[in-house]
């Protein structure tokens, strides 16, 4: 059996997990601190969307996966991502990216997409 599982569906199957503040507090401080720990290392996410946001079986701890759009310190030739979850710079084209454009994603996948 798999070690995490797709957040949604987590949620949705587990009501009295995703009802207790304390697990939602959980859920949001580690996808926090996982693009905080990204950025730090001078690297974007960039297709950041529920989808890509795993729970471990064990603590249910938060992964973030699918790092095949990021990029680390350089300009990408190409940028991947989900038009429902990506920032206004993304969409143009705009290949001047920073962690605002992740931080974006973030406020889209908490409002729901």
């Amino acid at each position: 059996m798999s070690m995490v599982r797709r957040w949604p569906r987590f949620w949705s199957r587990n009501p009295p997990i995703s009802s207790k503040k304390a697990n939602l507090r959980k859920f949001l401080l580690q996808l926090c601190l996982a693009l905080h720990d990204l950025h730090s290392h001078a690297a974007l996410h960039l297709d950041l969307k529920p989808s890509n946001i795993m729970l471990t079986h064990v603590n249910h701890d938060l992964r973030l996966i699918d790092l095949g759009c990021g990029y680390m310190d350089v300009r990408p030739d190409t940028i991947g991502y989900t038009a429902r979850y990506s920032a206004p710079e993304q969409l143009a084209g705009n290949l001047d990216l920073d962690a605002r454009t992740d931080i974006y994603a973030l406020g889209r996948v908490l409002a729901g997409g």
